[in-house]
């Protein structure tokens, strides 16, 4: 006797196998259109890391840029098609609530053979932003000369861009109405934003925060906080250190510090320790456990304590935001009687790219918002 049920079983299997062998995609095959090897490829996960290496050292071809943009949408549809995150969107995550990712336009390369000189000089702090910069930017154009000199101070970036020494003065603090006044030939681009962060001894775990009314007290001639109790530290004499006259970081400080602005605070009163650079500041810090003192947010590193100011973080986030209001622009001076070379011109097409930002970004300064790279591209004449 037939069983009609194992007939109708063996009918229904044939029928599957028939329709797999014929199309494939019942059963777990490639999908119309997609080779064996680009499903592959689709599926292989590719880190941040490595979509970052490719924006930050860029070739000299368009294929660079291409591949960077082909590992970026890899690693969105693996994020898309399994349940792990990827490294990206792990880092996404820990970001700081207020950070964003960074803006411009994705950099259309000129021709490798553009040839020519690019020279800057000045801040100390604007110098490591530059110097990222200027790494990225000879890979692309290796007949393009770029050099940075007389990394002393804000102060020497606007005179030797008056005298006409350098392509770009490099300055870190704010172009208020007076300076442009003063200086009609120079054009100021920004090309990044800034913290000042106050900074102490790692040891000085007792002090987290300091205000600003604190901070006048404590570097103002004939000053009333002399000693680290007093502010709820140790019973230690503070020793404070500024940067030397002529600094954009010390005229950001002067600036928000009421009262300091055109004092001689470091020649006639409490501060007797003077830095003449980012780094020196950090230094000295590290090594004395009475230590204060103010510097670029950006080359903040675990070898100093940075407190709050005012209860804020002086983080990347909260200067973007505003909250952190301890700030000022990094900015390139153009002695505009004259006109911008081709190289200088692709330099700054260059900074204000998404390659250009991010590179900004990973060297933990703050990028700028589109609005703000959208105005700096539009003084490129």
């Amino acid at each position: 006797m037939i069983n009609t049920k194992r007939i109708l079983a063996f009918l229904l299997m044939s029928v599957v196998l028939i329709t797999c062998a014929a199309g494939l995609t019942a059963c777990g095959g490639n999908t119309p259109g997609t080779s064996s090897d680009e499903t592959s490829d689709l599926f292989t996960a590719t880190s941040a890391d490595d979509v970052s290496s490719e924006m930050t050292d860029l070739t000299t071809s368009e294929a660079a840029s291409d591949t960077a943009s082909a590992a970026q949408t890899t690693s969105a549809a693996v994020n898309t098609n399994t349940s792990q995150p990827t490294a990206a969107a792990s880092q996404a995550a820990a970001k700081p609530t207020g950070a964003t990712t960074p803006q411009g336009k994705k950099y259309e390369p000129a021709a490798k053979s553009l040839s020519g000189t690019v020279t800057f000089s000045g801040s100390t702090s604007v110098y490591p932003a530059v110097a990222a910069l200027r790494e990225a930017f000879i890979k692309l154009y290796p007949n393009v000369k770029v050099s940075i000199t007389n990394v002393t101070g804000s102060g020497a970036g606007l005179t030797d861009a008056n005298a006409k020494r350098v392509s770009f003065g490099m300055r870190s603090s704010a172009w208020d109405q007076k300076t442009a006044d003063a200086n009609p030939n120079i054009t100021p681009f920004s090309i990044a934003l800034d913290g000042v962060a106050i900074v102490v001894n790692k040891s000085n775990t007792a002090v987290g925060n300091i205000t600003n009314d604190q901070l006048a007290k404590l570097y103002k001639i004939g000053p009333e906080i002399t000693n680290w109790n007093q502010i709820g530290g140790a019973n230690l004499a503070i020793a404070a250190v500024s940067r030397e006259a002529g600094s954009g970081t010390r005229d950001c400080f002067e600036t928000v510090i009421p009262g300091l602005k055109g004092t001689a605070y470091d020649s006639q009163g409490n501060v007797k320790n003077i830095s003449s650079s980012t780094d020196a500041v950090k230094t000295y810090v590290k090594g004395n456990n009475q230590a204060i003192g103010y510097m670029s947010s950006g080359s903040v590193d675990d070898s100093v304590k940075a407190l709050t100011f005012e209860g804020v973080v002086a983080n990347k986030a909260n200067v973007q935001n505003g909250s952190y209001t301890f700030q000022r622009p990094f900015l390139l001076l153009f002695n505009n009687t004259k006109a911008l070379s081709d190289a200088e011109k692709e330099f700054l097409r260059f900074i204000y790219s998404k390659e250009g930002q991010t590179i900004i970004d990973k060297g933990g300064f703050v990028d700028l918002a589109q609005g703000s790279i959208d105005a700096e591209l539009a003084k490129i004449k």
